[in-house]
């Protein structure tokens, strides 16, 4: 390892581990645990990522949904289970609905917590909310039109990916998110089918 890389870790580290919260702002909280994910591989840095989203847990209220998704991917790509973070998050998502976040940040989070293996119940209730609220949603819109709605606009590698983390978090199949995510790629792949038919 580069001592030069060695002692900017370091720093982090020492700001994260004070009492002085302005040491390390929450952008730079997660943009030291991003990098630890890409330099340093499975199960490396182990320590200095404890450290890091143990600090992060703590201050989970001021994270961004940018800052959430990147820090949960760092500890995810790093193989870091990092419990204290997930449970904290898990109860942000189901206090809060996921309220301000985007398919691309819901997609990598869902991802995190099934690669880890950590407990989501909280996570599924929030997305349960969160899908829910349609952008365009009309008063007249019951729960799983809404749903519908939103689901309607991810792409093709967001639905694939979060159907991979629902089904190996299984419990959650049951969840109105799960249901409206697999009728969204039921329906596209009917429709595909039906293209290449024509066309065919």
């Amino acid at each position: 390892r580069d001592p030069r890389v060695a002692h900017l870790i370091g720093t982090c580290v020492a700001a994260a581990r004070s009492t002085n919260q302005d040491l390390l702002a929450p952008d730079s909280l997660s943009k030291s645990c991003w990098a630890l994910g890409v330099i340093s591989g499975e199960r490396a840095n182990s320590a200095e990522l404890e450290v890091l989203s143990n600090r992060a847990a703590s201050m989970m209220d001021k994270l961004s949904s940018d800052e959430i998704a990147d820090i949960a991917w760092s500890l995810a790509i790093s193989r870091h289970a990092s419990d204290r973070f997930f449970q904290e998050l898990d109860i942000h998502a189901a206090m809060h609905g996921m309220k301000g976040f985007q398919a691309y940040q819901i997609t990598t989070i869902a991802w995190a917590f099934a690669h880890l293996g950590h407990k989501h119940d909280g996570f599924l209730d929030g997305l349960d909310v969160w899908v829910t609220r349609a952008p365009a949603r009309k008063a007249d819109m019951s729960p799983t039109e809404a749903a519908a709605s939103q689901v309607h606009r991810f792409n093709a590698t967001i639905l694939a990916s979060l159907a991979w983390s629902f089904c190996v978090m299984e419990d959650a199949l049951d969840s109105l998110f799960f249901k409206t995510l697999w009728a969204e790629i039921v329906h596209r792949g009917e429709h595909d089918a039906e293209v290449v038919h024509k066309h065919d």
